[in-house]
């Protein structure tokens, strides 16, 4: 079971318009984002279903929907600080504001609200580059 959450409330939550490839791929991008919230939580956001907090649980699918949105948009340049075309050398800036960090800073009252955890929540990159601690 997931929460249900409609294009137009979605558009309120994140304040613009959903773009052609956003409302294309609305089911698709929702249910990414309600996976990746209950990741960050620790818990199965659908299981939550006291009605006061239903509306900040939508609101925090819709921006998480923004973030994927953004982690799309910025992949190819976000973290890099300086590239070497003739060894191919990339490094990436392990503090970067990536999509998730703002998420995660812009939304910690709420986050912490609904996390399960009792201590320290963390949200890492796949790749360990990088941590955020709420």
């Amino acid at each position: 079971k997931m929460i249900s959450l409609t294009k137009a409330e979605c558009e309120a939550f994140i304040g613009r318009e959903l773009d052609e490839r956003e409302a294309q791929n609305f089911d698709l991008f929702r249910e990414i984002a309600e996976l990746r919230l209950n990741n960050l939580l620790s818990r199965e956001v659908a299981e939550m279903t006291a009605p006061e907090d239903l509306t900040l649980i939508k609101l925090l699918i819709a921006r998480m929907m923004a973030v994927l949105s953004d982690e799309q948009a910025e992949a190819q340049a976000r973290g890099i600080v300086a590239k070497t075309v003739e060894d191919f050398k990339i490094e990436y800036d392990k503090n970067a504001h990536t999509p998730l960090a703002e998420y995660v800073r812009q939304n910690e009252d709420l986050l912490k609200r609904f996390t399960a955890c009792t201590g320290e929540m963390r949200a890492g990159r796949t790749d360990d580059m990088t941590d955020y601690v709420l």
